[in-house]
């Protein structure tokens, strides 16, 4: 696995995409490409607090000190994790030596579900993938469109109907300071929910012959909407919400600032493919039921 030189990266850290790996019996988590980002980092991340309505009497503290439920299912980011978490699935790939953990996200009450290309690229080579969605309830998948150059793919869970689709927003309209939510499956933990705000808009972020993902030499590059949201392996391929509940982007990359990768030491640094770019892939397939058709 091959990083591209960038002498304009500060520091000696190393770009990753978030998909957890098992090997074997034991359940050791390993980052599966290593990613490049071709322009500086120049200058710190644009600070902001997640902002909630304000509290009224009926939000006063209890005698305890504790805040009353109803408070708290009342913040924003409550109301949209209620609201999109059925639109969410993990999504497993399995082969003779190990386990894909990603993420994905529900297009169509029928199955048709969006997640990352590196997600799935295991199953070129005899994997078989399945989701599990909120529920508890699993499904195989057929994949049915695939966008390399992108990193991006779209699958058909089989034998399912009557899912949660999510809406998709306009991730040109996302600014620096707003707040966004990421709900996915980090070190295999279903539903597990970030929060955070955009840091910077149009990052590029270049791969450089990742195996499994691009052939040797070929590169998959595309502008990125930077957050600070946790994000971890697992998270892979899952929703990057705005407070009104809609997708604007897809996760797929996770920053470590030290170069052998270490994940212990958090950057703040996450990317995620803005949904619009998505637009162009889902399009491509051909259904009535096509969520922007």
């Amino acid at each position: 696995m091959s990083e591209t030189p960038n002498p304009t990266q500060p520091g000696k850290g190393r770009w990753w995409r978030p998909t957890r790996k098992d090997r074997g019996t034991g359940r050791l988590a390993a980052l599966l490409a290593a990613v490049a980002l071709s322009a500086g980092m120049a200058g710190g991340l644009v600070g902001g607090a997640l902002g909630a309505s304000q509290a009224g009497d009926a939000d006063a503290p209890n005698v305890d000190g504790s805040v009353p439920t109803e408070a708290v299912t009342r913040t924003p980011i409550a109301r949209v994790v209620s609201d999109v978490s059925p639109s969410v699935v993990e999504v497993d790939v399995r082969s003779a030596d190990g386990q894909e953990t990603g993420s994905g996200i529900i297009l169509t009450s029928d199955g048709l579900i969006l997640t990352n290309n590196h997600v799935i690229a295991r199953t070129r080579y005899g994997g078989q993938a399945a989701v599990r969605f909120s529920s508890g309830r699993s499904a195989n998948v057929k994949i049915v469109e695939t966008d390399a150059a992108r990193d991006l793919a779209l699958l058909r869970a089989q034998g399912v109907g009557g899912l949660t689709p999510a809406k998709l927003g306009d991730s040109s309209k996302a600014r620096v300071g707003m707040s966004v939510v990421a709900i996915g499956s980090p070190e295999g933990l279903q539903e597990t929910v970030t929060a955070g705000i955009v840091s910077a808009l149009d990052r590029r972020v270049r791969v450089v012959g990742s195996p499994g993902l691009t052939s040797v030499g070929e590169t998959v590059t595309y502008r990125a909407i930077q957050t600070d949201a946790p994000l971890n392996p697992g998270n892979s391929g899952g929703p990057l919400f705005n407070l009104a509940g809609e997708v604007i982007g897809v996760n797929s990359a996770i920053y470590s600032p030290s170069a052998s990768g270490d994940r212990s030491a958090y950057a703040g640094l996450g990317f995620a493919i803005p949904i619009n770019q998505a637009k162009h892939v889902i399009a491509r397939f051909d259904s009535p039921a096509s969520p922007i058709r």
